[in-house]
């Protein structure tokens, strides 16, 4: 992230940090840019980023936790997007929908939980069927198998006998093709159980579209209520997708033996608990006046998700509804009447806006949020350089304009194109990156404005398994980089290349170093802590 914060009053020493006071502050999030092993597994090594190794070298750096305990998720647990623009705008750990719901699960609270049971009682009372609908993964950044598992343990107990998964492949937190592993493994826990039955499955770049692409979700929904699939061999399925080059998350609609759709009076749980991949196709189940394509709605389907997906989805009960945030740094700066910009592609919307605004849908006052479209093809690894380059000239634009207190600009290359698995593309969208931190930075150095780099969570620092060669597009759990370039933070002579994995705090900490450099006070519910007083 960059911090871009135009001083009054420069200075040469931290001891006088206290007395810093910006005029103005833009933060710009990298995301997937991590810090591991510099050898030539790592991409971010590989294409020598020649802007972000000056400021590297010129200015204070360290690294920060973005994962784990530190962001609200399980020890080791790699963070991704939602997790660390949440941290970074709330200021504070926010313990995160997948701890919560796997706790509750483990202390026993899930089985009580009563949207669960009444969607489990209402196919029951009806003699209907329970859907569970969600992403199939390795991981848990949008779905945990062992919350299925949970689920078909607690319709087993209520005596419910019709259980149908749907599921999206994935190819992007798991292994890129593992997908008949894991509905073996899911088809194991089943009959351990003793109910469920795997429906369908479909890959997430058409399940968990993001991007208003409505033809996609259509054809999930087409899948889920109509069973417009294909069926056979899964394997056979499979090894067809593999041999045209495509991953899991590719997975075209395929209809399994004994599925059934979604229909009249059914229940369906949504087991996504990040709400983002999921927002489009709950939309074309719940809303009334939906106009995404013209659908044909089972009705009187009772829809639960486990997490609030959006208030607009008033039919959809919620399971483990959201904690709020109240003082999330850009609540605070708007209500100090601030005016504040955000700048992001359209892919990665959430990020700069729903997630960095505490779970909020709606822009606070003064707030101006710019969504870059971002390109309509097939997978972002054919054009790594992604807009960043727009982003890049919008953020300098406004930083000319000295028209606002803060900016927020997301580059999100790094991230979306390591999870391709393509190495090559990884580094050209780390070089385009660059490019385009590049002009900002010196757009702040002409301004003199200062300027903090850190990024949202790692990834992109390993595509490539160092030991074994191969492909890997799983989340990591490595720390991220944080840097505060201004004149006050200049090293006297260039330093020695500069190695540091050591984290001097947290990605809760970047909000309140934001605001002792505007000269604003912390909130209490800031727990973070400003990090000036740690950089050297």
């Amino acid at each position: 992230m960059f911090i871009i914060c135009e001083l009054t009053n420069p200075v040469n020493s931290l001891l006088s940090l206290s007395s810093m006071e910006a005029k103005a502050c833009v933060l710009v999030v990298l995301d997937g840019f991590g810090v591991s092993r510099e050898d030539l597994s790592n991409p971010i090594f590989v294409a020598e980023p020649k802007n972000f190794q000056y400021l590297k070298e010129n200015y204070a750096y360290g690294a920060l936790q973005a994962n784990g305990m530190a962001v609200g998720m399980p020890w080791g647990q790699g963070g991704d997007s939602r997790v660390g623009h949440l941290a970074i705008g709330a200021g504070r750990i926010v313990y995160q929908n997948s701890a919560r719901i796997s706790q509750a699960v483990k202390d026993g609270t899930f089985n009580s939980n009563p949207e669960l049971l009444s969607v489990i009682s209402s196919a029951n009372t009806s003699s209907k069927a329970l859907h569970l609908v969600g992403l199939l993964s390795e991981g848990v950044v949008h779905a945990n198998i062992e919350h299925f598992q949970a689920m078909l343990a607690l319709a087993k107990s209520q005596g419910l006998e019709k259980v149908y998964m749907h599921f999206f492949s994935d190819g992007k937190d798991s292994a890129p093709r593992s997908v008949v592993s894991l509905v073996e493994r899911v088809r194991g826990i089943a009959d351990s159980v003793g109910v469920g039955v795997v429906s369908t499955i479909i890959g997430r770049y058409y399940g968990m579209n993001s991007n208003g692409d409505w033809k996609k979700t259509e054809r999930v929904f087409q899948l889920l209520t109509e069973l417009r699939g294909q069926t056979g061999s899964f394997s056979q399925f499979v090894d067809e997708l593999y041999a045209q080059g495509r991953n899991d998350d590719f997975l075209s609609p395929f209809v399994f033996e004994n599925a059934a759709p979604i229909q009249n009076g059914d229940s369906v749980v949504f087991m996504n608990f990040q709400e983002e991949g999921i927002r489009q196709l709950a939309g074309a189940f719940s809303l009334t006046d939906f106009t995404g394509f013209s659908r044909s709605l089972p009705p009187n389907i009772h829809l639960v998700s486990l997490t609030n997906y959006s208030e607009m989805f008033q039919s959809i009960r919620v399971a483990f509804p959201e904690q709020e945030i109240d003082d999330c740094l850009a609540q605070v700066i708007s209500e100090k009447g601030l005016a504040q910009m955000s700048v992001g592609e359209s892919i990665n919307y959430a990020s700069t806006a729903y997630y960095f605004n505490g779970l909020s849908d709606e822009a606070f006052e003064n707030q101006f949020i710019v969504s870059i479209p971002s390109n309509d093809i097939v997978s972002q690894a054919q054009k790594p350089e992604m807009k960043a380059s727009a982003v890049a000239s919008r953020v300098v634009q406004a930083i000319e304009e000295q028209s606002y207190k803060f900016i927020l600009a997301n580059f999100v290359n790094a991230d979306i194109v390591a999870q391709a698995g393509d190495f090559n593309a990884t580094v050209a969208a780390i070089k385009a990156v660059d490019e385009a931190l590049g002009s900002i930075v010196r757009a702040c150095e002409a301004q003199k404005v200062a300027l903090i780099v850190t990024s949202s969570h790692s990834n992109a620092e390993r595509v490539v398994n160092p030991i074994t060669g191969e492909v890997e597009t799983r989340l990591d759990a490595n720390p991220v980089p944080f840097i505060l370039a201004s004149p006050g933070f200049k090293k006297g002579t260039p330093s020695v290349p500069v190695r540091q994995t050591q984290a001097i705090g947290m990605l809760a900490d970047v909000a309140p170093t934001i605001l002792e450099l505007l000269g604003i006070e912390k909130p209490a519910l800031m727990t973070g802590r400003s990090l000036l007083r740690f950089l050297r």
